[in-house]
């Protein structure tokens, strides 16, 4: 039997936070449709993760009924379910610092991954398929991939930013605005279950770390909230117009965030622009929405500098 996927770990530990924080107790009925619906996720990831509790034995499977919780809600919530940081999982990471870096040109072979990170095949296709997966990577020319396109400079990352503080905050003061409190609250969930993942005291920090190399999970969050607030419009151009600022950033962002900082703080700011639209104050939410854009933008600039500092030392000194 292959060993589940860290995305299927990372799945499994939400469901169990889930359990804990609200209190479900032994003997719980539980439908993958209805975890499904509070995850924001299909039932079939769902199904897997739902299997390494089974194999733990928290949960039960009855045929035809569902599952079944085998142990309360605080049992859960000790529960530490943790995979050592794959050589993929390292890999991918090290490629997307290297491409926000300009360390790895836009187009690339095979051959020059290889040669560049000294892994195995196996590995390296593995790798170079889960790049296609997530949309970061396509067919080039010939035997070529070729990354998306993205932020990696500086002057495109101010301007991208300028558009966005000229449009997100304003678009939820729009007459045609109209907030779904069951999406919101769902949103809202997803990010204190995202919060209660990294920012465990309890948990050692290299195993907070090894969480957040896990980074397809609040990069998918981050998507779904600034997507879902455009939605909520009902204004398709702008929908679209926030939509290529989300796949413009995809990279940018899966390549920065292992910092557990960075990621506590939008979170947070997150929370309190679904807190106001919740109370009925899109005022406040906008308020709050141009606050977080602000602070973003000082961090993805900082890690454009970063980014830039190393690839620099680096070079070897010109003579």
């Amino acid at each position: 039997m292959k060993p589940p996927r860290s995305r299927t770990i990372a799945l499994a530990r939400q469901i169990a936070d889930l359990a804990a924080r609200c209190g479900w107790s032994e003997g719980r009925h539980v439908t993958e449709l209805e975890l499904a619906r509070q995850l924001g996720l299909s039932r079939t990831p769902v199904r897997a993760a739902m299997k390494v509790l089974i194999e733990l034995r928290l949960v039960e499977a009855r045929p035809n009924q569902g599952f079944f919780l085998l142990r309360d809600g605080a049992a859960f919530g000790s529960l530490h379910l943790e995979a050592p940081a794959a050589p993929e999982d390292l890999l991918y990471g090290q490629i997307l610092k290297d491409r926000i870096s300009n360390a790895l040109p836009s187009e690339v072979s095979r051959g020059v991954l290889s040669a560049r990170y000294a892994v195995s095949r196996p590995i390296l296709d593995h790798v170079v398929g889960r790049l296609v997966d997530d949309g970061l990577l396509m067919r080039g020319a010939g035997r070529s991939w070729r990354f998306v396109e993205t932020m990696n400079d500086i002057d495109s990352v101010r301007a991208s930013y300028d558009f966005r503080l000229m449009l997100e905050p304003a678009s939820l003061l729009l007459d045609t605005f109209r907030p779904d409190s069951g999406v919101l609250n769902t949103l809202r969930e997803r990010h204190v279950a995202l919060l209660t993942d990294i920012g465990d005291a309890t948990v050692p920090e290299d195993i907070r770390r090894q969480r957040l190399m896990r980074r397809s999970i609040a990069v998918a969050l981050d998507a779904d909230f600034h997507g879902g607030l455009a939605g909520f419009t009902g204004n398709p151009f702008l929908v679209a117009a926030v939509r290529q600022q989300i796949d413009l950033r995809r990279l940018l962002e899966l390549g920065t965030y292992e910092e557990a900082e960075r990621v506590m703080a939008w979170s947070n700011e997150h929370i309190v622009v679904i807190d106001a639209l919740l109370a009925g104050d899109p005022g406040a939410a906008a308020a709050a929405l141009r606050h977080h854009l602000a602070r973003a933008e000082r961090d993805a600039l900082r890690s454009i500098e970063v980014s830039k500092a190393g690839r620099d030392e680096e070079q070897p000194a010109s003579r």
